[in-house]
Formats: structure tokens, C-alpha cells, sequence
């Protein structure tokens, strides 16, 4: 989890995240990581400038589906993030290896969970994609095990 962290940190920089497009916060919780940007360099951004009128209108989701959090108006390019990084994950893997704190709020920072052990992952990070905690199909972490 930790090396996960670090490569997505280097993904965050490349992708000039934060306010002054190259810094974010990064805190240690119990049983996760957790990455805060505010905002990101890609969607978050590009939300912000809609909002501010300095930006084109961004292409939403009319309704709530599996790959948008279950949530309607999200961005279609901010979907990316829930259908690669928890979809596409959790049926390569099992289980998400990153996980979203999307808020429907442009101006809140968009938070990032990287879980320690991927057996503490709640349940309701699998259902809100449509999907099922199954630790029988975690690959990876059954072979470090």
C-alpha cells in the first residue's frame, strides 16, 4: 500500500495537482492513506474553471450508474477514476487500489483512500460500483500472504 501511495503521488504530480499546480497533502490513518487534492490537476480542475466560468461546460452523467459512485452530474471525464482505479480493479484484483472520495461540491478537495489491508475495504466501496466484497478473489494479497 505504501509503494501504491508513492506511485500515485508521482501520478499526481505529473498532473500538476493542488493549488499552485504541484502539491497536495498525504496523511497516515490507522487502517489507510489517505491523498487530498485540492485540487486535482484533471477533473477537479476543470470543475473549478466550469464554476468560474473561466472553463468550457464539462459533459455529466444525467443519472446515477455503477461507474459514476452511484451519483448523477458527475463529470464523464472524472468517471475514469471509479471505472479504472475501483472497477476495473476490484475485477482484476478484487478489490479497489484506490479508492474515491468524489464530492458533488467542485470547491472540496477530492480525497483518495489507500487501504493498508484489503480486508478492512467497507463493504459499500464495492456495492457503490455495482459490485461484491469477495476476499476469496483478492489475487495479490493472497499471494503475500
Amino acid at each position: 500500500p505504501q509503494e501504491r501511495l508513492q506511485y500515485h503521488a508521482e501520478m499526481e504530480r505529473a498532473d500538476y495537482s493542488g493549488p499552485d499546480g504541484k502539491s497536495f497533502s498525504v496523511w497516515e490513518e490507522e487502517d489507510r492513506y489517505v491523498m487530498e487534492l485540492n485540487p486535482c490537476g484533471s477533473c477537479g480542475r476543470m470543475r473549478r474553471d466550469e464554476l468560474s466560468g473561466t472553463g468550457p461546460a464539462l459533459g455529466k452523467t444525467s443519472r446515477a450508474h455503477p461507474w459514476s459512485w452511484q451519483k448523477a452530474s458527475v463529470p464523464y471525464y472524472c468517471t475514469h477514476n471509479c471505472i479504472w482505479w475501483e472497477i476495473m480493479s476490484i475485477e482484476d484484483i478484487g478489490y479497489p487500489a484506490k479508492i474515491y472520495d468524489w464530492s458533488e461540491d467542485p470547491e472540496k478537495a477530492c480525497r483518495v483512500f489507500f487501504y493498508k489491508d484489503p480486508l478492512k475495504i467497507p463493504e459499500e466501496y464495492f456495492t457503490r460500483v455495482g459490485l461484491k466484497k469477495d476476499p476469496s478473489k483478492y489475487k495479490r494479497y493472497a499471494q503475500k500472504r
